[in-house]
């Protein structure tokens, strides 16, 4: 029993004694890495529009002014760089923002994208029908007990948005006109092209069927004319001895 408890003490020094000498492992320090600031770079503003006060596309009041923006980029670029033509422009934006909340601009669908009413609007007041961009939004409010307040701030439109606009559109009409009565008539005549083809192979594959039709009719006929030719030939007759 006592080399049984001898051994054990034993044992038991020893896992003790490798316990303490890994514990025992000397710390390294790691040497401090000073942080080193980095320079600030300071971002500077770019003004994509160069002064033009494009407006948000989601403003209902504003979007024909981004529509027009864009005609004048494709059709002129060099107009944006005009101070006349920017100042004349940002008049206007500020003219369909102080209406906002009154009237609502809409842009043309692909296909009319360059007919130009979209630009000549100086004759035409603030209703659809008569091909204006603009749509008073309390056209519709006859029971509104501000109806009155509505009335008179769409005839004030109808006066201003003329006046506003008519200087910019005597800068950029020479350049924007012709050029979208030219796309108009290359989107036109594409357009009319195609249906021609689209007509025309649908005729073609009219007078095919006809003509197979018609062969048809041939063979019928041939049949007939056969039977017929058999019908006068004398009949054999039974001869008897």
């Amino acid at each position: 029993m006592y080399c049984v408890a001898r051994m054990s003490t034993v044992i038991s020094e020893v896992k003790t004694e490798v316990k303490s000498k890994r514990a025992k492992k000397p710390k390294v320090e790691k040497p401090k890495v000073e942080k080193v600031e980095k320079p600030k770079t300071v971002k500077t503003k770019v003004d994509k529009y160069n002064g033009f006060k494009v407006p948000d596309r989601k403003t209902p009041s504003t979007r024909w002014a981004i529509y027009l923006y864009d005609m004048i980029k494709e059709a002129k670029p060099d107009l944006l760089k005009r101070e006349d033509v920017r100042n004349e422009y940002n008049n206007l934006v500020t003219c369909l923002r102080k209406y906002d909340g009154f009237i609502e601009s809409s842009i043309p669908s692909k296909y009319y994208k360059y007919n130009s009413k979209w630009i000549d609007i100086i004759d035409k007041g603030v209703t659809v029908l008569s091909g204006s961009p603009f749509r008073w939004i309390h056209d519709n409010a006859y029971n509104n007990p501000q109806r009155n307040v509505y009335s008179e701030k769409k005839t004030e439109f109808n006066t201003e948005i003329k006046q506003v606009y008519a200087p910019l559109y005597e800068l950029i009409k020479c350049d924007i006109i012709p050029y979208m009565e030219l796309k108009q008539h290359e989107i036109t005549s594409k357009s009319q092209i195609e249906r021609y083809h689209y007509q025309m192979g649908k005729v073609e594959r009219t007078i095919k069927l006809y003509e197979s039709r018609i062969a048809d009719l041939y063979k019928e006929m041939g049949k007939l004319s056969e039977e017929v030719m058999k019908c006068k030939e004398p009949p054999n007759l039974t001869v008897f001895e």
